[in-house]
């Protein structure tokens, strides 16, 4: 592997090695969790999210159960319970009856179905715990050109009562015979502050270099505000609109600046069971506020399935098209990669 390379793969193992098993100690093992099968747990429940719940149990560690299979859930803790519905509500827990859940700071006599939870956070939750991540490596060799790519893509997310923050790398090294290289890099980050009714706002950026279209750099700062129109246990789609300013400078070309509009929006489908499932199609598209037919259009899409616990395979998508490049460059370029990889 290439020296520049060794130091993006460790640079973003130190970024997403921040693992929640170095966390301080929680609210403690008070809470109790009975199964559809009969058996009850007490545990100290670290978080619900996409359908399943963590939990660390005295003998058996660390332990993730999926919501369908919990028939009662109880806590003397405080935990933000957030509904499918955006509705959030804070308090402890208790189970008037099999499926039901009880928050004690909800209005007095409201009883939900703990199948329309789909986030249970508990309010001591300590930093380490309130990340979620992942990094993969691919490696891909063409025998008939001599040619090889490394690809790495790393994510890290934290989540907060009103606040999501994430950071995401993607990065491609082709390799080529007689020691021709190219790159393409993505860097970005954004932080989204919830609101009611699943309405968020958001400040975002984004850095790019990608020498197969001749970009040798393309910043872009943003805001937008955006709606989950769909959350459950399984799908969560959130579109939003905003506004971007952007410079972007290709080689042999004058650097450009230019106010863009932002249009985007991100679709989750997720499955749970012996071998997990995650599909995440992330989609922006930007258009030149003076001239609609300078338009660019970025894709992120990449599916995971979990081969042993937290070690999975990926395949990842990149696009990138851009309407009206400099004269004599490409419109577009595609990326098709496999990687192995773990998530936390």
């Amino acid at each position: 592997m290439p020296r520049a390379w060794v130091v993006r793969v460790i640079a973003a193992v130190l970024l997403v090695s921040v693992c929640p098993s170095i966390a301080a100690a929680g609210h403690g093992k008070v809470d109790r969790v009975e199964k559809s099968n009969g058996d009850i747990l007490t545990c100290e429940v670290i978080g619900l999210i996409r359908g399943l719940l963590e939990a660390k149990t005295d003998g058996m560690g660390t332990v993730k159960i999926e919501l369908y299979k919990i028939v009662r859930l109880t806590s003397p803790a405080i935990f933000e319970v957030e509904l499918s519905s955006g509705l959030r509500y804070f308090g402890t827990l208790s189970a008037p009856a099999n499926g039901k859940l009880v928050v004690s700071g909800a209005p007095t006599g409201m009883v939900f179905d703990l199948s329309d939870v789909v986030r249970l956070v508990p309010l001591d939750q300590k930093f380490w715990r309130q990340l979620d991540g992942s990094i993969d490596l691919g490696y891909t060799f063409t025998q008939a050109d001599l040619r090889s790519q490394w690809t790495l893509n790393a994510l890290v997310s934290r989540t907060t009562r009103r606040y999501f923050t994430s950071f995401n790398v993607n990065s491609l090294l082709t390799i080529e015979d007689g020691g021709t290289q190219q790159n393409r890099n993505t860097v970005s980050g954004a932080v989204q502050r919830k609101f009611g009714q699943r309405w968020f706002a958001a400040l975002f950026g984004q850095s790019d270099q990608n020498e197969q279209l001749n970009l040798d750099f393309r910043g872009l700062g943003g805001m937008a505000i955006g709606r989950s129109i769909v959350q459950t246990n399984r799908v969560l789609l959130s579109p939003y609109a905003g506004v971007s300013y952007t410079q972007e400078r290709f080689s042999d070309e004058p650097v450009q600046n230019r106010l863009e509009v932002a249009l985007g929006g991100r679709l989750d489908w997720f499955t749970f069971g012996d071998y997990k499932s995650d599909l995440v199609l992330a989609e922006q598209t930007y258009v030149d506020t003076k001239d609609a037919s300078r338009v660019r259009v970025e894709l992120n899409t990449s599916f995971k399935q979990e081969v042993v616990k937290d070690l999975y395979w990926s395949l990842n998508l990149l696009e990138s098209f851009n309407a009206a490049p400099p004269a004599g460059n490409k419109e577009n370029d595609l990326t098709l990669s496999m990687s192995l990889g773990w998530s936390f």
